[in-house]
């Protein structure tokens, strides 16, 4: 006690700073925090910046050299800005809603180009935007008719495909169930027994039965393969095969889908693949069954 914690001279009994020491001090820590807020400013004002030339950049069909030249002047060698803008962009692009439009062709393209002229890799974006980014652009392929070629394939799948056939997108660990009627036990007896007589006994109550549920039970879990031809699928105990063009129904759920074959017996059949997008396996076969519908009614020549 008694000396100044600024300037380690003596301050005065029971002091611990000279009223001059702290007021310098004050005044340099808000001069610190000042130029600490007006430094917060000036970046946050260069990445939007820079993320409205992004944004704008494939409208008017700018090349990404002509998109640098635009960057340079408000981040010269300053690529943490333009990371920083390009993760608010792509955030954006890979939000992958139904009712959201999928990234064009033209922001697809300039955002590889944009990372490999910079270096950065698309797979280090937040969120997984990068994966969900590729899936949104698979569907829009194939809303657009196309059948994408996005998939890089190691190794071999245990599957036969017909000459031609093209795999569209594969999902591991999935889990394969099926529509059945569950039969519930028989409730056991239940009642009262009342001594008439000597080894004679009235009996209340019975033997019941529960009410028999309905609804999805798990098969297997294995490789679920979407192909431009079918749905296959490969577990421990059980594999299928399921044409796209004899589906009559697709319905959704939260992480897959269920299908209905064309014949009086058939009963749905489910599909549960996690993904990054989670509507994503069931946009792919619900778009896929309708690209193999409308191939199947066109004439053949």
């Amino acid at each position: 006690m008694g000396k100044c914690r600024y300037c380690g001279k003596w301050a005065g009994l029971f002091k611990e700073a000279h009223p001059d020491c702290e007021d310098t001090h004050d005044r340099q820590e808000s001069g610190r925090e000042s130029a600490h807020i007006a430094r917060e400013r000036e970046i946050s004002e260069k990445v939007d910046q820079i993320f409205s030339l992004i944004s704008t950049a494939p409208d008017g069909h700018v090349s990404v050299d002509e998109l640098a030249d635009l960057i340079a002047p408000i981040a010269a060698n300053e690529n943490g800005l333009i990371w920083q803008a390009l993760c608010a962009w792509t955030k954006k692009l890979a939000i992958g809603t139904d009712d959201h439009p999928s990234p064009t062709q033209e922001e697809e393209t300039l955002l590889t180009a944009i990372c490999n002229h910079y270096g950065f890799k698309g797979t280090d974006l937040p969120d997984n935007a990068w994966d969900r980014i590729a899936r949104c652009c698979a569907v829009r392929d194939l809303q657009e008719g196309k059948i994408p070629d996005r998939l890089q394939l190691a190794g071999n799948l245990p599957f036969v495909l017909e000459a031609t056939e093209r795999v569209v997108w594969l999902f591991s660990n999935a889990e394969y169930l099926e529509d059945r009627v569950v039969h519930a036990p028989v409730r056991p007896y239940a009642g009262v027994s009342v001594r008439v007589v000597s080894g004679l006994y009235l009996h209340s109550g019975g033997l019941g039965r529960l009410p028999d549920q309905e609804g999805f039970v798990p098969v297997d879990s294995g490789l679920l393969v979407l192909t431009d031809r079918a749905i296959l699928f490969h577990g421990a105990h059980k594999s299928l095969r399921l044409k796209l063009r004899d589906l009559v129904s697709i319905d959704r759920y939260d992480n897959g889908f269920a299908v209905c074959k064309g014949t009086q017996s058939a009963r749905n059949q489910g599909f549960h693949a996690q993904d990054v997008f989670p509507g994503f396996p069931y946009l792919l076969a619900k778009e896929l069954a309708r690209i193999a519908a409308e191939s199947a009614t066109k004439p053949r020549h």
